[in-house]
């Protein structure tokens, strides 16, 4: 295995609590023997700098990357393993074990083979809520369907890292979990209120509906269709992002020319309030890459050959459009050769671990252009056009992750993913709450024959009893029911009464 290491020095300082993002790597769809040109280009955000690897392992024929590329790393930044969509690669640049062709059935646009994916946002890898050793892999399932490839199903697998002599295993592989038509691409995620689960939102093909997917430490979710927004025709190829804050969540598409804006409930999981923005873009220039500056005020849209930044604060956001860099017309080429190989306009981003934003090019080109301070209005973001130039081609490609480093919310909250049916009726006192080993629900108000039941955050029933409730209050042992929250709905006699309470 050849090894070429280059390293560029930033003035950054930033203090990284969370390691899952620290690696990024990137290629071409062509990857040709031991030529420099070629091979995987790894960024290593460092404390305060980048690391920049070009490495050309003996298999490298099998790895290649268009659109799809996501990887996983440890809490301190040590490679776990890497995916191009379609096979994963433990740390050694090795197919995983019953790893290949993980995303069994995908259609490959370019006719390669089963080599790699060219769908923008189609995979993502998210650790397990509470097991430092388990990796889960949500990917789509792209499909012809209106003469245009579009996805099928949303699948996800399972990476065990302490298999194969650390090297990883994978031990589930391409389960179903929505058996729809939904949009391809468009896979992210954002932190659930409690800090640790994990919601996948899920654009509906050709209607205005979203499905929600709660990960926890215990389940995946049956996912919840929720309608809302516009339709997705619009969206055939195209990103979603959370705003950093989990609070707003975006999404646009490569026709329409228009961004869409959500308030998103991290407790709930549901979208509302939504706003459509135009962007002024062509057909030609297109309408790419979006992404949120860490303090979650700016949004950045990009075409070809435009960045605009919006205040997200502004009373009109439309109006507060900027443009902040127009392509310089910069043609990316190889020494010792001459030949110019391709533009280098503006195509997908994704925000770095120290908090600059990165932004992939078009194909044939082996650099990234930057914005070094996103939280700061207008050109004073400070765009470095081709400010990442590396050591081989990247074409297209960016990794695809979720915002590892948000937090819960300060305050408990409940009805995670639970339909309003299982709420309605009368509210009723339950108390203590939070609670450890018993609740106490007053019952005065019931009075008579009915039935109990309890709902855990994902709406599935885990307690249920027939009972005769009399004038006062009625004792129920919780001691058995894992941490977190619950509904309390009681039929009765004198109608349908609930409550709410948090288990500790």
């Amino acid at each position: 295995m050849k090894n070429i290491f280059f390293v560029l020095l930033f003035s950054v300082l930033i203090t990284y609590t969370y390691g899952q993002d620290k690696i990024w790597l990137c290629a071409d769809n062509y990857l040709q023997g031991t030529d420099p040109r070629w091979g995987l280009t790894g960024m290593k955000f460092l404390q305060d700098s980048i690391e920049i690897q070009h490495v050309l392992p003996q298999n490298m024929s099998l790895i290649q990357f268009t659109m799809a590329s996501a990887s996983a790393s440890d809490s301190v930044g040590n490679l776990l393993f890497y995916t191009n969509g379609l096979t994963i690669f433990n740390a050694l640049h090795d197919t995983m074990q019953n790893a290949k062709w993980f995303n069994s059935g995908t259609y490959v646009s370019d006719s390669l083979g089963d080599t790699h994916l060219g769908v923008v946002q189609s995979v993502i890898i998210l650790p397990h809520p509470k097991l430092n050793y388990l990796y889960y892999l949500f990917h789509s399932v792209p499909e012809i369907k209106l003469n245009a490839t579009q996805a099928n199903s949303l699948k996800y697998s399972v990476v065990d890292m302490r298999l194969d002599s650390g090297r990883g295993a994978v031990v589930e592989k391409n389960v179903p979990i929505i058996n729809d038509w939904i949009c391809k691409g468009y896979i992210t995620a954002c932190k659930h209120a409690n800090g640790k689960d994990w919601w996948i939102i899920s654009p509906k093909l050709q209607q205005g509906a979203y499905y929600r997917t709660l990960l926890t430490s215990d389940s995946i979710s049956t996912p919840i269709k929720q309608v809302i927004g516009p339709a997705g025709p619009l969206l055939q190829q195209g990103f979603a992002r959370f705003s950093p804050d989990g609070t707003k969540y975006f999404l646009t598409g490569n026709s329409g020319y228009n961004v869409f804006i959500f308030d998103f409930d991290r407790c709930k999981g549901l979208l509302s309030n939504l706003q459509q923005l135009p962007i002024p873009t062509t057909q030609q220039e297109g309408l790419y890459g979006i992404s949120i500056s860490p303090n979650s005020r700016y949004l950045y849209i990009n075409s070809l050959l435009k960045i605009f930044q919006y205040d997200l604060y502004a009373s009109d956001i439309a109006t507060s459009k900027q443009i902040v860099a127009n392509y310089d017309g910069y043609v990316c080429s190889f020494p010792p050769n001459p030949q110019a190989y391709g533009n280098s306009g503006f195509l997908f981003s994704q925000i770095g671990p120290n908090e600059k934003i990165y932004y992939s090019s078009t194909g044939g080109t082996n650099v990234y252009h930057v914005i070094d301070y996103p939280d700061s209005a207008g050109l004073a973001c400070h765009v470095r056009q081709h400010g990442m130039v590396f050591p081989a081609f990247t074409n297209f490609s960016i990794p695809n992750f979720p915002n590892y480093r948000l937090s819960a919310l300060s305050q408990p909250c409940y009805g995670v993913g639970i339909e309003d049916e299982i709420i309605s009726g009368k509210e009723i006192v339950v108390y203590p709450n939070p609670a450890t080993q018993r609740i106490y629900i007053e019952t005065t108000s019931i009075q008579g024959r009915g039935e109990l039941l309890i709902y855990n955050a994902l709406g599935q029933e885990v307690y249920k009893e027939k009972a005769v409730f009399s004038e006062g209050e009625t004792a129920i042992y919780i001691g058995d029911l894992p941490n977190g929250a619950y509904y309390l709905r009681v039929l009765g006699e004198k109608g349908v009464f609930y409550g709410k309470f948090f288990k500790e």
